[in-house]
């Protein structure tokens, strides 16, 4: 049962971090949206955007963790 909880945390978590991560991109790469397709660059911008977005979220999660992994021995 816990495992089930635990899962379906996980999916929120993930499902949140997706839809942060879509809006900041978009808002950074497709401001003002006119045509139906995205254009070259555009489709650029969102895969640049998005894989800086995760890895940042790394970063911060890995120092987070380093950070209390030290308080803990400490």
């Amino acid at each position: 049962m816990s495992q089930e909880i635990s899962a379906m945390k996980m999916a929120k978590l993930n499902a949140a971090f997706l839809k942060k991560m879509q809006d900041a991109c978009w808002k950074i790469c497709i401001p003002h949206k006119t045509e139906s397709d995205l254009n070259t660059g555009e489709k650029l911008c969102l895969d640049r955007c998005a894989a800086k977005y995760y890895e940042t979220n790394d970063l911060i999660s890995k120092y987070y963790t380093q950070d209390k992994n030290s308080q803990v021995t400490q």
